[in-house]
C-alpha cells in the first residue's frame, strides 16, 4: 500500500509540477484598446443654441411670441461681438388692429436703440418680417419694409439684445401667435 501511495503522491506531484510549469512558460496576452473618435448627430435635429464648426462658431435662437409685452422676443446675444445673420418674425394670427412691427438691437431686454427693420401690418394680416446680411430682399427693403439698418448695425456688441417689438394704437391688445428666429455668427 505504500507503492501505491507513494506512485499515487508521486503522480499529483508530477501533474502539479507540470501545470506550474506550463502556466510560467505561457506567454501573456496583451489587449490593446484602440479608440476611435468618431462624430455624429443623432439625426435632423440639433438641441442645442451654439454650434462650433472648424472653429466657426453660430448661436440660434427660436421663441414664441410674448403675449405679455410689447416686447414680444427678446434674444441676448453671445459673449462676444457677434454678426446678425438672419432673423424673423412670423405672425400666424392677424392682428385686431393695423400696428407696427419692428426688428431692433438694444441695450437692455425691452429697448431697441438701433432699428433694423419696421413693418406697417394691417389689421386681420398675417406677416414675416425679416432681416439678414446676405439677402438684398431681406433687411434692404422686401415686402415694403422700412430698413434704416447698415450692414454695421448688423453687428452686435457682445451680451446686447435682438428684440422684437410691436407698437399702435392699441398694439398691446392684441394676442400674436407666432415664433421669433435668430442667426448670429460670432466675429
Amino acid at each position: 500500500m505504500d507503492k501505491k501511495l507513494t506512485a499515487g503522491l508521486s503522480a499529483a506531484v508530477a501533474v502539479l509540477l507540470a501545470t506550474v510549469v506550463a502556466l510560467a512558460l505561457k506567454q501573456p496576452v496583451v489587449v490593446t484598446n484602440t479608440l476611435e473618435k468618431l462624430g455624429a448627430t443623432p439625426g435632423s435635429e440639433v438641441s442645442t443654441e451654439h454650434f462650433t464648426v472648424n472653429g466657426v462658431e453660430k448661436h440660434f435662437f427660436s421663441s414664441a411670441l410674448n403675449q405679455a409685452s410689447t416686447t414680444i422676443c427678446s434674444f441676448r446675444t453671445p459673449n462676444a461681438t457677434s454678426t446678425l445673420l438672419a432673423a424673423s418674425v412670423k405672425l400666424t394670427t392677424g392682428t385686431t388692429t393695423t400696428i407696427a412691427l419692428e426688428l431692433g438691437k438694444g441695450t437692455q431686454l425691452n429697448s431697441t436703440t438701433t432699428r433694423i427693420s419696421l413693418a406697417s401690418v394691417g389689421s386681420a394680416n398675417q406677416v414675416t418680417l425679416t432681416a439678414a446680411v446676405a439677402s438684398t430682399t431681406a433687411a434692404y427693403g422686401a415686402l415694403g419694409q422700412q430698413h434704416t439698418a447698415d450692414e454695421q448695425d448688423l453687428v452686435f456688441a457682445p451680451r446686447t439684445y435682438l428684440n422684437a417689438k410691436i407698437g399702435g394704437v392699441l398694439g398691446s391688445t392684441n394676442v400674436l401667435v407666432g415664433s421669433c428666429k435668430a442667426e448670429f455668427l460670432v466675429n
